[in-house]
């Protein structure tokens, strides 16, 4: 192995600092997960919502697009 300590190693000239968050900016990062959770969750409910309705309203129009009763004049 080759321990020199005089010589800057190839991480240390080539690769970035790793910056680690502050207390403030981690409670920001979860603060915005915790919206963006919240979030997914009202699109959820929103789009069985509106195919609930949509599905609700097919089936209205389906009513009223055929009678329910067979037509006497078929017999």
């Amino acid at each position: 192995m080759n321990d020199q300590i005089d010589e800057p190693s190839l991480c240390e000239t080539s690769c970035k600092q790793v910056e680690v968050p502050t207390e403030d900016e981690v409670e920001a990062l979860n603060a915005m997960r915790e919206v963006k959770e919240r979030a997914r969750s009202i699109k959820g409910q929103i789009s069985k919502l509106s195919a609930a309705r949509e599905a609700s309203e097919m089936e209205e129009r389906s009513r009223h697009k055929w009678p329910s009763r067979r037509w006497p004049f078929i017999y």
